[in-house]
């Protein structure tokens, strides 16, 4: 059933290829904030066309529940865990990681890896000296993470560059 209900907004959103596609900057509030800022690292570029193509609210509303519905990884509960943790971690983002820069956390490049991957198994910090930049690397060891085609483990590592006129 439910992914019937996808299958059909998908289809109704992209049955007319003369049919207009909105903009992002053009969506009504609250639909342009959930699209880019909330799930934008982790909507595919199918949805994204075919969210940009709906017209009504009804229409929108049916969509963000089909498409949390579709990436719960237990129907069965009343809970959608994945939507949850999705939120927890763009909420992390935002608190911690945007800090030492002018940007919200979900903008930043730690942000981004962070809502997508998730925290990293370990982490380690390099403050600033005279011939180093002060950096984070970051080490990801999670079989999971096949679902993004990445190895296992990797790291990641991340240089905080200021620049001043």
């Amino acid at each position: 059933m439910h992914r019937l209900v996808i299958v059909a907004t998908l289809l109704a959103a992209s049955s007319s290829a003369a049919q207009a596609q909105l903009k992002p900057e053009d969506l009504p509030e609250p639909y342009k904030k959930w699209f880019r800022e909330e799930v934008n690292y982790i909507i595919s570029p199918v949805e994204r066309d075919a969210f940009l193509r709906l017209v009504s609210t009804t229409e929108r509303e049916a969509f963000v529940d089909a498409f949390w519905r579709k990436r719960d990884e237990n129907p069965t509960t009343e809970i959608n865990e994945t939507k949850i943790e999705h939120y927890e971690r763009l909420a992390y983002a935002n608190e911690f990681l945007g800090r030492s820069t002018f940007r919200e956390g979900w903008q930043t490049d730690r942000g981004r890896y962070y809502i997508i991957l998730g925290p990293p198994r370990t982490k380690q910090s390099w403050e600033a000296r005279d011939e180093v930049y002060p950096a984070e690397l970051w080490f990801y060891n999670d079989a999971q993470l096949k679902r993004y085609r990445l190895p296992p483990f990797f790291f990641l590592l991340f240089f905080f560059v200021f620049f001043c006129d």
